[in-house]
């Protein structure tokens, strides 16, 4: 998608313009293409490290990989060896839950900003000042008799 998406830059015209002026191919990728898809870059960085956070932490609960080194996972699968949530032991289970869960949205805010900052089409339009009023064109009737 990203291949496809620059791709398609190259035949836009701000591309050709700058092709025609003589700039060469590295500072067009760098001042014409790369800001345009800075959205799409930060969007599958961020997801990319939601996925691989997410990943780890279920293998690890799983009872896959390293049982010695600490992590979210290993601590819910520790949860789960000693059956905390049967025997009432929430804050086995709770605070890396909370912790994975926090990461993740917080990852997921900070990649919606980055779109709405990055992405014209997401540009809320600038809002009137207070007690400005649009000019009214007065409407005239029609002619009287």
């Amino acid at each position: 998608m990203k291949r496809a998406q620059a791709l398609t830059f190259a035949s836009r015209d701000f591309v050709l313009a700058a092709k025609l002026s003589g700039v060469s191919d590295l500072r067009i990728m760098a001042t014409e293409i790369f800001p345009n898809m800075l959205s799409l870059v930060f969007n599958t960085f961020i997801s990319m490290m939601s996925t691989g956070i997410f990943g780890e932490a279920f293998l690890r609960f799983l009872g896959i990989g390293s049982t010695n080194t600490p992590s979210w996972g290993n601590m819910l699968n520790w949860a789960q060896n000693a059956e905390a949530l049967l025997n009432g032991g929430w804050w086995w289970f709770v605070p890396p839950g909370a912790s994975i869960t926090l990461v993740l949205l917080s990852l997921t805010l900070i990649n919606y900003g980055i779109d709405t900052i990055s992405n014209p089409r997401l540009a809320k339009p600038p809002r009137l000042q207070k007690g400005f009023k649009l000019p009214v064109q007065s409407v005239q009737g029609g002619e009287s008799a």
